[in-house]
């Protein structure tokens, strides 16, 4: 079972101006990357195969939970309206450069992720609810999607204490 309260282990940062978009991340689900295949003649009955020329990586999710005054949620939001707005329309293609940090328990960088102009696509609902629960928060969570990411190398004070 997942702890949603043991935020803390991932930070959402936007590279232009060093803020932490998210930080009260429970999960995430880090996407895939897939080339294309070229499939060569068959030689003997045999078909042989090739790296293909093009690759697609997959989608960025994230939740996290919504703060109390919704701005996290509203902060995603109009950064995917900046991007189409259905009241008229248009929009503006908003991409950023993005980095997911991994961090140990206590608050140091393990790892961390580029994404490179990094946009959310997709956030969810948010269910109000009240009920006899005692978990007074509620969570939702964002798509993104980018063009490439990048696993940046580990620094050297994070691979001593890795050996640890």
């Amino acid at each position: 079972m997942k702890n949603n309260l043991n935020t803390g282990k991932f930070k959402l940062i936007m590279e232009d101006n060093s803020k932490s978009l998210l930080d009260s991340i429970t999960s995430v689900i880090h996407p895939n990357f897939a080339i294309g295949i070229t499939e060569l003649p068959a030689y003997g009955g045999m078909r042989g195969f090739k790296p293909g020329t093009s690759g697609d990586y997959g989608i960025l999710i994230i939740e996290f939970i919504v703060d109390d005054l919704l701005e996290n949620y509203e902060m995603l939001y109009n950064w995917i309206l900046e991007n189409y707005d259905p009241r008229n329309g248009t929009g503006k293609h908003s991409p950023e450069q993005g980095r997911l940090q991994i961090c140990r328990d206590n608050g140091t960088i393990r790892r961390e992720i580029k994404y490179r102009n990094l946009f959310p696509m997709d956030i969810t609902e948010i269910n109000f609810a009240t009920n006899d629960e005692e978990n007074d928060f509620e969570i939702a969570t964002v798509s993104f999607k980018f063009d490439y990411f990048e696993i940046i190398p580990l620094k050297k004070e994070n691979i001593n204490l890795r050996k640890n």
